[in-house]
């Protein structure tokens, strides 16, 4: 097999696996940009709350999460959480689970 070729198919993997990282670290497979959340649509788990903060953007509220220990994630109505118990599905309400 001609080393050229070689070397091009391994150029060719190596930028698609950058370009997936990447694509992954900006939000462009799911998560929030740059974000160590997941994304949970039309979920909620009922009980275990932190605290409430209501009206904050997802990105406050990953920084509110990220500044206590025993938090798990956070809902989109403000709800952080402790535990990812209790499933719920619950439209139009996301949840962020670290």
């Amino acid at each position: 097999m001609d080393w050229r070729l070689i070397a091009g198919v391994s150029v060719l993997l190596l930028a698609l696996g950058g370009l997936g990282f990447w694509g992954y670290r900006n939000g462009w497979f799911g998560g929030a940009g740059g974000s160590n959340y997941s994304k949970v649509p039309d979920t909620d788990y009922g009980g275990n709350d932190i605290t409430h903060l209501p009206g904050k953007k997802v990105e406050d509220l990953e920084k509110e999460c990220d500044g206590l220990k025993d938090c798990v994630g956070f809902n989109t109505h403000g709800y952080l959480k402790s535990k990812t118990e209790n499933m719920v599905v619950s439209k139009g309400v996301d949840f962020y689970r670290k």
